[in-house]
């Protein structure tokens, strides 16, 4: 069982401003562990992709205080274009700090 007591609020240069709050109680039942068999799987094959995509993340906020995205490139929105190159990358066992820089800058 788990409490929450949370305040969400919205800061500004005129003062801080209690947008909501959020009581109440959670409950969590443990999982069978053969559950997660695909994503344990899938994860062994992309973390090293996606620690890659948090590398290029941590250089482009190091660069710039503010960045905007597109909302979608050819159709697709940007997690869908990360997931993609995820699988790309394992399938083809390209470079991934290229495959990631190329597409999140």
């Amino acid at each position: 069982m788990f409490e929450q007591d949370n305040q969400k609020i919205v800061r500004s240069a005129s003062g801080d401003k209690l947008l909501a709050r959020e009581k109440g109680y959670e409950e969590f039942t443990k999982a069978d562990e053969k559950e997660f068999a695909y994503a344990k799987s899938w994860w062994k094959e992309q973390q090293s992709y996606w620690a890659t995509v948090r590398r290029a993340w941590d250089d482009v906020f190091a660069q710039k205080e503010t960045v905007s995205l597109k909302s979608n490139l050819n159709g697709k929105v940007l997690f869908e274009k990360l997931f993609d190159l995820g699988d790309q990358s394992v399938k083809e066992n390209v470079t991934q700090i290229k495959a990631a820089k190329k597409h999140v800058r």
